[in-house]
């Protein structure tokens, strides 16, 4: 348990670590645009998958574009703040 965190969400570190990203934007046409080099979906799953496991809180502060891909995110809890960019 992280002890740091608010008494309402400790339980969220139990077993496990929390991790906190923002502005996924999987599958986001426009980021492709500015930057065509732009890191896929697969490459960020990759990259996430790599360090979060299945005992561990994940955390999206908005901008998470494609939602569906969440779902390949191998932590037990996923937890989804919806950002500007966020249709829903």
């Amino acid at each position: 348990m992280i002890p740091t965190l608010y008494e309402p969400f400790r339980h969220w570190s139990e077993g496990g670590s929390v991790y906190i990203l923002s502005d996924l934007h999987f599958d986001d046409a426009d980021c492709r645009r500015i930057d065509p080099g732009w890191v896929t979906p697969q490459e960020q799953l990759a990259i996430i998958n790599g360090m979060v496991t299945r005992s561990d809180t994940f955390v999206c502060l908005g901008d998470v574009g494609r939602a569906d891909y969440l779902k390949e995110i191998k932590a037990k809890r996923k937890i989804l703040i919806l950002g500007n960019h966020d249709a829903r």
